[in-house]
């Protein structure tokens, strides 16, 4: 049962505080067992952060792979101060955490996995979606700033140091993956079609 369910009872009794959220009342069980059982599950929880992996969701008749939403749980929000999306490489050594569309202090983040480590956290505008290296090398969309119709797409390095910024006037199409061994990537522009390459960290149609 998760933090959460515990946290919120059902049925009231003598051990019991209520709450009201959002004009909802919640029942909380304060007794002794309850929060030793709810301490338990946070350490729990805490031990297994940061693990996991980039679950399919469907795959459309034209090839196209959606993936299942992943947000960050209570405990890795805690670390990070994002609640945001995750996107692990493929080594899940590291993960990018990034909250689409947001005016926070910071949208984006890098975490090593294996050291469950806050590696960055940065500010871009206003972020659509994002790719991570086996070494820690994040690639994203971003749609720039409403006043504009640009997009760009920038390559952070593994200190969030920024090596590529690519401007277009229109969106980025279905095609944004990693290719060849992960020493290029292949993104699509919306309207048009084309197909760009991103090698060593230049640019080139």
């Amino acid at each position: 049962m998760s933090f959460f369910k515990k946290l919120f009872c059902i049925k009231a009794n003598p051990q019991t505080e209520t709450i009201n959220i959002f004009g909802k009342d919640y029942v909380i069980d304060v007794s002794h067992k309850a929060m030793e059982l709810r301490q338990k599950d946070y350490e729990e929880d805490k031990k297994n952060s940061w693990i996991g992996t980039n679950e399919i969701e469907r795959i459309r008749e034209d090839g196209y792979v959606i993936y299942k939403s992943n947000r960050v749980s209570f405990v890795e929000q805690e670390q990070i101060g994002i609640y945001g999306l995750k996107w692990y490489s493929e080594n899940n050594n590291y993960c990018a955490v990034y909250l689409p569309h947001s005016d926070e202090e910071f949208n984006l983040g890098l975490v090593d996995v294996r050291l469950k480590k806050v590696i960055y956290k940065i500010k871009l505008q206003r972020l659509h979606r994002c790719r991570v290296t086996n070494e820690g090398v994040i690639v994203c969309e971003d749609w720039g700033g409403y006043e504009s119709p640009s997009c760009y797409v920038y390559v952070l390095d593994i200190n969030g140091n920024q090596t590529v910024k690519k401007r277009h006037n229109t969106g980025i199409g279905d095609i944004f993956e990693l290719i060849e061994n992960e020493t290029m990537f292949r993104y699509s522009l919306n309207q048009t079609g084309e197909i760009y390459i991103i090698d060593n960290l230049k640019i080139k149609k």
